[in-house]
């Protein structure tokens, strides 16, 4: 989500319902990952990340 712009730090945070450190300590642990070789990323789900955003009525 923040790799590909849609979002910033602030807004991932808010939709997870955690804090802005805990969001750059993971992104600090996934760039520690070696990349994927080409053509095994898989596609962003973009339906999945609007359900994500989707609020429900309280």
């Amino acid at each position: 989500m923040h790799d590909r712009g849609d979002y910033n730090i602030a807004e991932i945070a808010a939709l997870f319902s955690v804090s802005r450190p805990t969001v750059y300590r993971s992104l600090e642990r996934t760039t520690a990952l070696p990349p994927l070789p080409a053509g095994t990323r898989p596609a962003p789900d973009i339906a999945r990340d609007d359900q994500l955003l989707t609020r429900r009525p309280d």
